[in-house]
């Protein structure tokens, strides 16, 4: 009854330890990469309102320059 194409119960207990630390690590890799993924969004977001803060004061600028030269150069017309 003891072929050679069996397994013994001990090496079926060794491969579901294994076999269940293999997945845990794997949840653990995609939770790792889920969070620098958040991250990474994170910062672009924080990059993107950089650059719309630095445009809006860019036009904001504009505007006080042209009211500023408006009211200066207004006697002149």
């Amino acid at each position: 009854m003891n072929s050679s194409n069996s397994v013994a119960e001990s090496d079926l207990d060794q491969e579901d330890e294994t076999s269940t630390y293999f997945k845990d690590l794997a949840d653990l890799e995609l939770e790792n990469n889920n969070e620098e993924s958040n991250v990474q969004k994170v910062r672009s977001k924080n990059r993107n309102k950089r650059i719309l803060k630095g445009q809006i004061e860019m036009q904001l600028e504009k505007i006080r320059e042209k009211k500023e030269f408006d009211y200066l150069y207004d006697d002149w017309s």
